[in-house]
């Protein structure tokens, strides 16, 4: 019966609206080097958009920990003894190449300022580390347990294809890590006097493994105790909390993660609010971290020319869609190939020719939002005509660009484009940092602290802030609250 489910299941992954191909799409995708090459997931681990996180580090610690783990589970028992002598002399020898390899991955670590944590090194370490632990097996394949070695091969050799898979990797070594030291337990209490095993108060659970244990020649009975598997999954419930209660960091720059559940601070939340608040519908041209949300909120009224599945849409389309995100020539092509009602980009998606492009005169766009996660620009056609006259910013520009210097002359304007990016998204800091700019250039240095103070509250981080403040605070002949600030400059 367990055979036949093999074939059983083979026969139902091939009730899908695509067949075989379905199946076959994974091994295709891999061959898709524009994929393989531009999306940060499909990359080898020793790429540098990877080997400096926490990851990457912790992914050493455990292939590390796993090598050891196989190479002093063998056993020399049964064997002749220049046999197993031989056979432990090459389990050392094999710690020994192991050590010297973290050896130098330590002294590459400490030397990355001199450019030693190079991509090809750490290619040759870890591909040593697999060679290292493929020796180990062809040398103990008699005693070996090939079911846990194959799982550990084919799992390493995906992580060292793309660092999507070391996560995976890394889940399947700590099962593997908590079985070594399982056994390593039960063998440390097996190997204790018996006297001094049976002074001991028998538990339930040990008397049972006592009681089970088989005669010679029987069946394998596992005695293992529980006490690692207690601790390894007690370990994991305490890295999960410490993630989802406390931040963690992901490099070693102080780099943190948001803390928590929910919606993470990048997504365009207040943008898409906006959109459906205003029955924006259409076609979206949007990047590729938006249109997810777009999908889900707006969607089947909204459709989007790209998202985060974007190896499903093919090399081609996904080729033109970054040639357009970067060069007006292809935008312009793009535009005119494609039906597009609006975009919803990230600042880092609004290249400065571009924005030149659509903010020209006549272009035929309008940019209606911007926060510091999102612009949203609008095609200029009747059906968006009440929203283009509510909303239409003719002064402000994305964070891509550099900062406009307003000046008394226009910082009305400003202030009010302000208020109402205020207003769109009171949550980002975009809006509160040009109500400042033209508060400080109308002179009006009582509001100008007020803002300042909204402004910190969003973006505490921020230094610039509260040199403003302090500037503002002088010309209100405010000596001490000018310290306090030009102090948090300072701290920052």
């Amino acid at each position: 019966l367990l055979a036949a489910l093999v074939p059983a299941g083979l026969a139902a992954s091939l009730i899908n609206p695509y067949g075989y191909r379905a199946l076959l799409f994974p091994f295709q995708l891999t061959g898709l080097q524009l994929f393989m090459q531009a999306v940060y997931e499909w990359r080898p681990p020793w790429d540098p958009s990877f080997n400096t996180s926490t990851a990457f580090v912790l992914y050493l610690l455990f292939v590390g920990a796993l090598c050891l783990s196989f190479f002093f589970a063998g056993r020399e028992s049964g064997l002749p003894p220049r046999q197993a002598r031989a056979r432990k002399i090459f389990r050392w020898a094999l710690a020994a190449g192991l050590a010297a390899i973290y050896v130098a991955l330590a002294v590459c670590w400490f030397g990355r300022s001199a450019g030693w944590w190079d991509p090809a090194v750490l290619r040759a370490a870890l591909l040593a580390l697999l060679a290292l632990f493929v020796f180990f097996v062809l040398d103990n394949f008699r005693t070996v347990d090939f079911t846990q070695a194959g799982i550990v091969l084919l799992f390493y050799i995906l992580s060292l294809r793309h660092c999507r898979a070391v996560a995976d990797f890394a889940l399947v070594a700590s099962v593997m890590l908590v079985a070594a030291a399982s056994r390593w337990l039960e063998e440390r209490r097996l190997s204790r006097p018996a006297a001094d095993r049976a002074g001991r108060k028998k538990t339930k659970a040990s008397g049972k493994r006592e009681a089970a244990a088989p005669e010679a020649g029987g069946a394998f009975v596992d005695r293992s105790g529980p006490a690692a598997v207690v601790g390894g999954a007690l370990l994991l419930l305490g890295l999960a909390l410490h993630g989802t209660l406390d931040r963690y960091y992901i490099d070693f720059d102080g780099t943190p993660r948001e803390a928590g559940f929910g919606v993470a601070a990048n997504i365009p939340l207040a943008a898409v609010d906006f959109l459906a608040r205003h029955g924006v519908t259409g076609n979206a041209f949007a990047s590729y971290s938006h249109a997810a949300l777009l999908i889900h909120r707006l969607g089947p009224a909204v459709k989007v020319n790209m998202d985060s599945r974007n190896d499903v849409y093919g090399e081609a389309l996904y080729a033109e869609y970054r040639a357009a995100l970067g060069v007006p020539l292809a935008m312009e092509a793009y535009l005119k190939k494609y039906p597009v009602d609006f975009f919803c980009l990230t600042p880092g998606d609004c290249a400065p020719a571009n924005w030149s492009l659509w903010t020209a005169a006549g272009s035929g766009w309008v940019p209606v939002f911007i926060d510091d996660q999102a612009i949203v620009l609008l095609k200029r056609e009747p059906r968006f005509r009440e929203v283009i006259a509510r909303e239409e910013l003719r002064w402000l520009r994305p964070t891509s660009l550099p900062p406009l210097s307003v000046t008394a002359d226009f910082a009305p304007a400003v202030l009010a484009e302000a208020e109402r990016c205020i207003r769109n998204s009171p949550g980002s800091w975009y809006g509160y940092y040009y109500k400042v700019k033209a508060l400080v250039a109308l002179a009006r240095y009582e509001e100008t602290l007020a803002a300042c103070e909204q402004l910190a509250r969003v973006n505490p981080a921020e230094p610039s802030t509260y040199f403003v403040m302090a500037g503002a605070a002088l010309r209100l002949n405010r000596p001490l609250r000018a310290v306090e600030a030009y102090r948090k400059v300072l701290e920052l």
